[in-house]
């Protein structure tokens, strides 16, 4: 070997690449745009946003994913889209 090609083999041998670090999980952003989507699908979407944003909360929890923010605000979309038309449903039967 000669030195020149020591030289190669040290400059392409740097190691394996930093680690990226981890991105927005999707169930996180699928939770907010089921969320969202309430004003289309009322209750649906406030189901899907409910079981989407605890899968997101969980799973970036275990692997260090963010999106947090994201599913929680899915979540609290979502449990309003479930809660609000019970309780109106429920006090017009009352009143009714």
């Amino acid at each position: 070997m000669t030195a020149g090609s020591q030289e190669e083999i040290r400059a392409t041998d740097a190691g394996p690449e930093p680690a990226q670090p981890p991105g927005s999980h999707p169930l996180a952003a699928a939770a907010l745009i089921f969320g969202v989507s309430q004003i289309l699908l009322p209750v649906i979407g406030g189901i899907l946003a409910i079981a989407a944003g605890h899968l997101a909360l969980r799973q970036s929890r275990r692997t260090g994913q963010t999106g947090q923010g994201m599913a929680t605000v899915g979540l609290i979309f979502g449990y309003i889209g479930v809660v609000v038309p019970i309780v109106l449903v429920a006090s017009m039967l009352v009143a009714g």
